[in-house]
């Protein structure tokens, strides 16, 4: 077994059900560092639910400094045209900045670039905003995103502020290489979303690491070079706990 593996964060979207039913932010830390988890991303949508209020969050990444931080969002980048979807934004990037979490995930605009161009004015005061607070925007790839369409949209935002989401699963999602687009990509991939993908009668479905098609043994000596946080996000199902075990375990082995 290789030595010195990357560390591993995990999303919140994992135990979506778990949060609702009264899972707290404490809690859910505690147990994810006894997993040797190293780092948590937080899902816009929990924030405020019941043990996961703003105060809450900052008191428990206050006590575990060293914890990774992400926050994911669903802002769309076209949304910056809708005033009360940028606040939203904006207010979610002045949190970031309070737990000094340095990574916003976000999405592409509905209709691409050319959502793109019409949005652009509106974008300019939250890429300022990013670049002022040392944020990065990082533009996840969906299972919509071929690699061609994918380039194009980021070409349209030349700053060092916009950065990218690389989802594993959702690039196979896409019909496209995992490992190529990865490639084509890497100058500007700042967060990966670790998932595998099962096929199955429904077509793909997100599944833990290990229990697809992913081709993970190719993908891990690049990720290991890279120094970006590196983010366990797939549907946890009844019992996440174990999907967090399962993807650790397969990880270690690689």
């Amino acid at each position: 077994m290789r030595q010195h593996k990357p560390s591993l964060y995990t999303s919140s979207i994992l135990f979506d059900g778990l949060a609702a039913r009264g899972l707290s932010f404490a809690a859910w830390v505690e147990r994810l560092l006894d997993m040797g988890i190293q780092g948590v991303e937080i899902r816009e949508q929990h924030i405020g639910l019941p043990g996961w209020s703003k105060g809450e969050i900052v008191r428990i990444l206050n006590e575990n400094p060293s914890l990774g931080r992400t926050i994911a969002t669903n802002f769309r980048l076209d949304d910056a045209a809708n005033a009360e979807k940028k606040a939203g934004l904006q207010a979610l990037m002045d949190f970031a900045a309070q737990i000094n979490a340095k990574v916003i995930r976000v999405f592409p605009g509905a209709t691409r670039r050319p959502g793109l161009q019409r949005a652009s004015e509106f974008l300019k005061d939250i890429i300022r905003k990013a670049e002022g607070s040392g944020l990065l925007l990082a533009v996840e790839n969906t299972e919509q995103d071929s690699l061609a369409e994918f380039k194009s949209m980021l070409d349209a935002l030349p700053t060092a502020a916009v950065g990218i989401t690389f989802d594993t699963g959702n690039a196979l999602l896409a019909n496209e290489d995992p490992v190529q687009m990865y490639h084509e990509l890497q100058g500007r991939i700042c967060y990966i979303h670790l998932k595998d993908i099962a096929v199955t009668e429904k077509g793909g479905e997100a599944t833990y690491l290990g229990n697809g098609s992913v081709d993970f043994p190719k993908l891990y000596p690049s990720f290991a070079r890279e120094q970006v946080p590196l983010c366990l996000e797939f549907p946890g199902g009844e019992d996440p706990w174990r999907t967090v075990e399962l993807s650790l375990q397969y990880w270690l082995e690689l």
